[in-house]
This record gives structure tokens, sequence and C-alpha cells, in this order.
């Protein structure tokens, strides 16, 4: 009898314990995300305040065209930020920064020097070249995306992000081109994440930057991208959280006036 409640009490200290593990792992996943939840929520309170202000200055103005534009870059500059908080909280140890043009210009010198044995002189005369060469494609302090993701050695992701591309800028458009050969000659594969769907950006720049090495994600793409790499639900949280036009309700007059209406203002 006595040996039975021994064994008794040892199963249920036995899963006791289990019981604690199981809560204290789902405690520690937990705390990430709602650490993130709570990033986000701020930078859209502060994001809020200058789409207000912007509104509010083209209503001054009686500036539609301004108007349009203001919301473009400023939904730009929002989902730029998200994605990177997602990112740099939730896969902190295998998130970088953005990739410099200037970087990928002295890997391309440093593999040619090191193939044709330059001694210094000539190594320096190489690369004052070379950076001419590659001026048409970008600048030194020019950026090739804006931030890296390691998930494993073999899949090493260069992420740009936009909100949607409506740039026909030739300089822009090469110069994105480019990123994407630079990037990928750098070991990266280059992912462009745009929120919109792809119908609402400029069919020839996508379609460019498609044919030179960027792998396009857009809108439901782009959102299950960043699921898949982080285990968050971005998309729950905008729906949840995000609504720029609920947010100016007390412009809904001027703005209709404007032509604008709440899907002009769906993030």
């Amino acid at each position: 009898m006595g040996g039975n409640r021994v064994r008794t009490i040892s199963y249920h200290l036995i899963l006791l314990r289990y019981n604690l593990y199981l809560n204290m792992s789902h405690f520690r996943n937990i705390m990430p995300i709602n650490k993130l939840k709570e990033s986000l929520n701020q930078l859209y309170d502060e994001e809020r305040k200058k789409i207000l202000h912007s509104v509010e200055e083209s209503i001054k103005r009686n500036d539609p065209r301004g108007l349009e534009q203001s919301i473009g870059r400023r939904n730009g500059f929002f989902w730029e930020s998200m994605v990177k908080q997602v990112f740099n909280q939730l896969k902190k140890e295998q998130t970088q920064g953005m990739i410099m043009f200037s970087e990928f210009v002295d890997l391309f010198v440093n593999n040619y020097i090191d193939d044709n044995k330059l001694d210094e002189n000539c190594s320096k005369h190489a690369r004052a070249i070379v950076k001419k060469f590659f001026e048409v494609s970008g600048t030194e302090k020019q950026d090739l995306c804006d931030f890296v993701f390691i998930e494993n050695e073999d899949k090493k992701y260069a992420i740009d992000t936009k909100w949607r591309f409506i740039s026909n800028d030739s300089k822009t458009v090469r110069q994105i081109a480019f990123s994407a050969i630079q990037l990928k000659a750098l070991g990266f594969t280059p992912v462009l994440l745009i929120k919109r769907p792809r119908s609402e950006s400029l069919k020839s720049p996508i379609d460019r930057f498609e044919k030179s090495g960027w792998v396009i994600k857009s809108d439901e793409s782009s959102l299950s991208f960043i699921k898949d790499s982080t285990g968050f639900d971005l998309k729950e949280w905008i729906e949840d959280k995000v609504n720029v036009w609920n947010d100016l309700s007390k412009h809904h007059p001027e703005l209709i006036r404007f032509n604008k209406s709440e899907s002009n203002f769906k993030f």
C-alpha cells in the first residue's frame, strides 16, 4: 500500500512539473509577442499624428494632389518601420541592418585583387576605377536593401520594403534593378515586400525588378512571408488596429470634397 501511495504522489509531482513547464514555455513565447504589439501600437500612435498633420496641411493649402503624395510617403515609412520592428524583435539574432552599395564594390574589387594578385598601388587604382564604373548603378551612400534576414546558410534574404511603387524616375528604377544583381553577388536572395496589390504599382518597373532578380511579394504574399519567417501575423494586427479613415473622422467633409474616401486611406 505504502509503495503504491509513493508511486501515485511521484506521478502527480511529475505531472505537475510537466504542466508548469508547458505554462512557462507558453509564457516565454507570449512575452515577445506582447512586447512587439506594444511597440507596434506605439509606432501607430506616432504615425497617425503625422498623418493627421499632413492631412491638415494639405487641406489648408487646398492641395488634393499634395495630400495623395504625402499619404503615400507616410504609408511607405509606416510599412517599412513595422516590418523592421517585427523582424528585429522576434528574430533579432538572425536580423542585420541594411547593406550599402560600397560593400558590393569592396567585395568586387577584393575578389579581383585576389584573383589577379595585384600589389597595393594597383589595388588602389583598381578600386577607384571600379567605383567610377559602377556609378551608373549606385552611389557610395546608397543602400541596397532595408535589412537582412538570415534564416539559415541556404536562406539568406536581403529585404526591401515598398508601400507600392509608382515612380517612373529612370535613375531610381535603374538603381533598384541593379541592387538585385549586386545583392545576389553578395550571396543574398533579394526580396521586395510590397504592401499593396501588385496591380497598384507601375507594371514596367516591377517587371524590370523581377527580371533583375528581385523576388516580388505583394499584398497577401508579403504578409505571408513575414508570418512564415517570424511566426507573427502582421495582417491580423493591421486589421485589428489600423484604421486611418476613422482617425481622420473630423476631416471627412474636406476629404470628400477632395474626392477622397475610405478606400484611399485603406492600409
